[in-house]
């Protein structure tokens, strides 16, 4: 799978996180992230919610989304593939 994993999160700066499975509601992780943490997941669907959407640069499926702005919520969606 590589780079082509269906979510992988790398942390720019600190900020509160929350990765579920969408169908099932399944709570993979929901804490704070610090600068340099990565996080990789396998599990689709998946929601996943930052309390500041820019400190997170989020990569589904090998491809880098979009900054969202600072200081401000920010969700992504992975969808099955």
């Amino acid at each position: 799978m590589g780079n082509d994993l269906p979510l992988r999160i790398r942390v720019l700066a600190t900020t509160t996180v929350l990765v579920k499975v969408a169908d099932s509601g399944e709570i993979l992780y929901s804490g704070v992230l610090a600068p340099g943490d990565v996080r990789q997941y396998s599990q689709t669907p998946l929601d996943v919610v930052a309390a500041n959407g820019a400190a997170l640069q989020v990569t589904i499926y090998g491809k880098v989304q979009a900054a969202k702005p600072a200081n401000q919520r920010g969700g992504w969606f992975v969808p099955e593939q």
